[in-house]
Formats: structure tokens, sequence, C-alpha cells
């Protein structure tokens, strides 16, 4: 019951209660969807962004084996890579089938570094053969390993050798081409195969070699009993397939005069002496003024957007190159042709890579008769500055509450240097702990960069820190920057007692010495071996343990 209080002649009323809180409405369920689904994209998109900066510096390298010869039971394929400048193999990949055009892919590499491949046929997990090494930049491909085994078996028995054969240069009407062989240790060659059509990319079969066994081959192009010019000699073992012989004519004459420089020097069973050798021919119909010597580019490594590719030529003989072809796309397998050529002339042809109209690398230089096809120029592009001399030094500086230290690495002042590039991690990951490319404090020696703010080192814990540098602002391609440097272990240790406390020197830094050319090393090992720390020396100050090692640790 409501009450009235009458003051005089005022009447109080009672206040009105305050209304129930109000309670804030609840999110629709499609909002809650639209965040959550943002949430997901957001981190979907920093997942795949994380993948691509990783990939970014992974590189692909393949290719086939041209294997040659008897193959024992139980055989297998191996293939070993070592970096510029190591001194030891590694096999990346194991376990191939021992066959001919077998393919191959070694997803391990670094873009922009410099690998030697090397092929090996395995019997019971024992290397037997090896092939030549081949010199390439990652990333690569279509990337040939030629093994010629060492077997012959208990039988003797007959196989097949096939190849084909580039002709390059002028071709007189009426021409032909012979195959030769001999063994290695054979002073005269016999005629295998006569009368094959003087034409480029003719395929020829022998079917009398015996398994097991090496043989010296040699294409010839001959009109009657007249040699006119003749490749290089070429050693296959039985059996063989898909091998190729290039013969370069040099006859620029209609009347067929061979070149005196390209007569062979002891093949008697190809021009007999019971044969009167023909002193003048009928007078051809004179060759066409230019031709034509094309091909392709083989380019291997860590390429820029900006970068063109020109070819040039240079008669053989002259000093000077030019440039016929140019703004080529840099990419693997670009087709170039140059068409201003002179039949039966000798040329000397080299491919060029330029970033913003610098040259940073060359192909090899192919000496190539006119007319001319299917010729591959090969470009290894790798950043040309030098690798540093020197592992990174590090200092540990105080633990904090936590047992984890903080560190100084310190890394020699490289001329010109707009950027560092400076990685620490453990052996399971190369960059886990830092990954920072920072620009130079000053360009004394050393430079200085202090990480006690990007992270701090667990107690006892090997890492490992190695640098590269860069004469560019700004640059995030791994081409632009060196070789990484050799890499340092360190771990970060209290002091150990001691009786008689007294004060010592800072830590120094221990110097990775220069490295040493390296030997030949055809037995390769299955992975780098770290070499542990070695005890640290009781001092008070804290203690830095430095071992280069020969390698970084694999990712």
């Amino acid at each position: 019951m409501e009450t009235t209080a009458q003051v005089g002649d005022i009447s109080i009323q009672p206040s009105p209660p305050p209304p129930p809180p109000t309670q804030p409405p609840l999110p629709h369920k499609k909002t809650v969807f639209i965040i959550v689904g943002l949430l997901l994209v957001m981190l979907i998109v920093a997942t795949v962004s994380f993948f691509i900066s990783l990939n970014n510096k992974q590189a692909v390298v393949s290719g086939k084996i041209d294997l040659n010869g008897y193959v024992p039971a139980g055989s297998t394929i191996a293939i070993a890579q070592r970096k510029a400048g190591e001194s030891e193999y590694h096999t990346v990949i194991t376990g191939l089938p021992p066959v001919d055009q077998a393919p191959w892919k070694w997803k391990g590499a670094q873009k922009g570094e410099i690998y030697e491949m090397r092929a090996y046929l395995q019997t019971d997990g024992q290397p037997q053969t090896e092939s030549e090494p081949k010199i390439l930049a990652a990333p690569a491909t279509e990337e040939v390993l030629t093994l010629n085994t060492i077997h012959k078996p208990e039988t003797p028995t007959k196989a097949d050798i096939s190849g084909m054969v580039d002709l390059n240069g002028y071709v007189p009407p009426g021409s032909s081409i012979d195959i030769v062989e001999k063994k290695p240790m054979e002073t005269e060659y016999n005629i295998i195969i006569k009368n094959l059509p003087a034409i480029d990319q003719t395929k020829w079969v022998w079917n009398d070699a015996e398994v097991g066994e090496k043989y010296d081959f040699r294409a010839i192009l001959v009109q009657g009993s007249i040699l006119l010019a003749e490749s290089a000699a070429k050693t296959f073992t039985a059996p063989a397939a898909n091998e190729s012989l290039s013969i370069n004519s040099m006859l620029i004459s209609p009347t067929l005069s061979p070149s005196p420089s390209i007569l062979p020097t002891n093949m008697p069973v190809i021009q007999p002496t019971n044969t009167p050798v023909a002193t003048s021919y009928p007078t051809a119909t004179p060759p066409p003024s230019s031709a034509t010597i094309s091909g392709k580019i083989d380019l291997n490594g860590a390429i820029p957007g900006n970068a063109l590719i020109s070819v040039q030529t240079r008669q053989t003989g002259t000093g000077q190159f030019k440039i016929v072809v140019d703004q080529l796309a840099a990419r693997n397998g670009v087709f170039w042709s140059w068409g201003d050529a002179k039949t039966g002339v000798s040329y000397q042809i080299q491919a060029n890579l330029f970033v913003n109209g610098q040259l940073i690398s060359q192909s090899q230089v192919l000496t190539i008769a006119a007319p001319a096809a299917n010729e591959i120029l090969v470009i290894n592009s790798a950043n040309n500055l030098p690798q540093p001399s020197n592992s990174p030094g590090v200092n540990c500086n105080q633990p904090n509450s936590s047992n984890n230290w903080s560190v100084n690495i310190s890394y020699g002042s490289m001329n010109n240097t707009k950027l560092y590039w400076i990685k620490v991690g453990d052996i399971n990951q190369e960059n886990r702990f830092i990954d920072a490319r920072i620009p130079p404090n000053n360009q004394g020696l050393p430079t200085t960069y202090n990480f006690n703010t990007e992270y701090f080192f667990a107690q006892g814990v090997t890492y490992y820190a190695k640098y590269a540098y860069a004469t560019c602002d700004n640059c995030t391609d791994l081409y632009y920057f060196s070789p990484f440097s050799k890499v340092a272990q360190f771990s970060c240790n209290p002091p150990g007692p001691t009786n008689t406390p007294s004060p010592s020197p800072l830590p120094t830094i221990t110097k990775t010495p220069t490295e040493t050319p390296f030997p030949f090393t055809p037995m390769p090992t299955q992975a780098p071996t770290n070499t542990p720390a070695p005890t640290n020396t009781p001092i008070l100050e804290p203690t830095v343990t430095l071992e280069p090692t020969d390698s970084p640790p694999t990712n």
C-alpha cells in the first residue's frame, strides 16, 4: 500500500522504483560468423606468406642420368653435391634406379648458390663409378650427369651404341657421314657405319659392341675418299644411347677444298693408300652468302625480374665480340637465332646476362661453323660478390633472471656494403631465431650489431651464426647478396669457480681462418658432421665458444 506523507501544505510522494538494468543486446549470429571468418582469413594469409618466404629461398635442381655400360645386380644411383668452397660432397639423393635417362630432382638447394653435382653408381651401398662433376647455379633444370660404368659381365655379350650427329657448317653436295671407332689403347680407327645422310641430327646405331667395353668414337664428313671434317673423339661404354658427335665443317669454297687444319693425323683406314686421291671436282653451286646459327639458353640460378640476355659473336681468331641478338627475356629455354653469319665460316658465340644494363654473368664460348642449329649456351647466374673471409664473432652478455643470454654478433666491414643479412639458428633450422637484414652501423672494423632487444638465447645450448652482405639498398632477393660466411658455433655459459678471483679481459672473438682450395673428394658423405663444442675454460666473465664448421646446418 502506498502512503503519502503530509508536511504542512506539501505532499511528499515516494520515488518510483528504478527500472531493472538492461542487458546489452547479444551480437547477431551473422556478425559473429563474419568476425571469425576474418580471423581465419588473416591466419591463412599469414601462414601462406610465411611459407612463400621460405620457398623464395629454396630452389630445385633437376635433370637426368646418362648411364652407359654394364650394371651389376643390386646397383643403385646416388647423387651428391658440394657448395663452391667446400671440401666434401654430401649425398642428397639415393636409391635411383640404374637405368639410362633416369630422372632426378633435388629440392634442398638454395637460390643463387653455386654447386658441384656428381652421380655415383653404387653396388651394395658402395660407390663404384662416378660421373664428372657438373658446376651449376640453383635453380637449374635439364642437367645431365653421365656415368660410364667399369663393370663387365662374366660372359661376353653384344650391345648397341647409338646417337646422333650435330652437323654444322657448309656441306658440299654428294657428301656423307661415316662413324669410326677404336678401343682406347688402339691407334687406328675402324669404319663401322658408312654413308649416313650428311644432315644435321642424323641418327646412327652400332650393334656390334661388347657389353662393358669402352670405345672412342668419331663422326667424319666425307666425299668419296676425301675427308672434309671430323668430330672430336668421345668415349662411350657399351651399351649406350642418345650420344652426340659434333662436326664443324669449315669449307667455304664451292670447289670443296678441305681445310688443312682439320685433316686427321692418323686415320689410314679412312683414306686407303691404294685409292688415288682426287685433286679436283666439278664446281658445285655456290653456297648462299648468309647462314643462320640458332639454339637456346640453358639459364640456371637466381634471376632478377629485370634481367635480359644478349648473344654476341666474333669470327674465330679475331679480337672483338659483337652483340648480334639483344633484349631476350631472361628465362630458361629461351630461343635465339642469328641470321647474318657466313656459310662455312667459324664463329665463337657467347651469351650475356644483364641486370639494369650491368653484365652479371656469361655463358661458355662455343666455336661453331655456320650454318648451325640446336646450339646450347649455358649461363649460371650467381652473385659475383666474394664470400666473407671470416665467420662472425659472438660475445655473450649477462644472463637475465631466466638464465637466457643476450649476445653481440660482430662481422667484418665490407667495402660499399649497404646491407648485411644475419642468420642465427639451431641444427634443425638455420634461421629459426634471427633472420635479419640490417644496414651497417658504421664502417669501422669490426662493425657490430647488438641483438639485446632481438632474442635471448638459452644457457648451454649450441647455436649457429652466419652472415652475408649486399651493395644495394633495401635488397630482398637472395640473388643480390654474397654467399653466406662459414658458420660459427656458440653457446653461452656462466663463469666457472676459481680459487683466486682476478679480473680478466673481455672475451675475444676467434677468427675463422681463410679457407683453402679443396681437394678432389670422390667419396661423398651422407651429411655434414657437426663438431661438438669443447669444454669452456673457467673464468670469471661470461664466455662464448666459437667453432667454425665446414658447412651450415642443413634445413
